[in-house]
């Protein structure tokens, strides 16, 4: 419940913010299934500034979709730093076309192991998050602990509160 209140808040204010400093928001969800999604949507006037989600569960979609390197999945699986920052990348290249104006679109990505068991690769509660944004890139390690929906819920508040505090002033493009 705790989880729920600060999701719904950290979501009030990105979408706040977007619309404030008239930026765009596009997600790429591995572990968290739609629930960042989810979360930016159920804030009124998010349609303002929220353009859409890829939900990349399988490899092949990440590799399809969202172009994440075929080695790098076959190599180091799902769940490590540069499948996170690809998948911002496949975002922005897909986002970044229908979007007003390109330097104010941010994409952020999750992808990580929920449980209950390990992917064969990495331990349950790993999660990486990439955040991509006006040429810059910021991907965070995790370690969360709890059950499948507890991991899910505690990376998109870590999601989200990437999101908020994002130099919303920076100097664009």
């Amino acid at each position: 419940m705790r989880e729920r209140h600060i999701i719904n808040s950290l979501a009030y204010q990105v979408i706040t913010h977007c619309i404030h400093h008239h930026f765009t928001i596009a997600t790429a969800e591995s572990l968290t299934g739609g629930l960042l999604a989810s979360s930016l949507v159920s804030i009124p006037g998010a349609s303002a500034v929220f353009l859409g989600s890829f939900i990349t569960y399988n490899l092949h979609a990440k590799e399809h979709i969202l172009h994440v390197n075929h080695h790098l999945l076959e190599h180091a699986g799902a769940v490590n730093k540069d499948t996170a920052q690809q998948m911002t990348w496949g975002t922005r290249s897909y986002y970044q076309h229908i979007t007003p104006n390109k330097a104010n679109l941010i994409c952020i990505s999750t992808t990580g192991v929920a449980g209950p068991d390990s992917d064969g690769y990495q331990p349950v509660g790993l999660v990486y998050i990439a955040l991509n944004y006006n040429k810059h890139t910021i991907i965070r390690e995790y370690h969360f602990d709890g059950i499948r929906q507890e991991i899910r819920e505690k990376t998109v508040a870590a999601a989200l509160s990437m999101l908020a505090h994002i130099p919303y002033s920076y100097e664009k493009e």
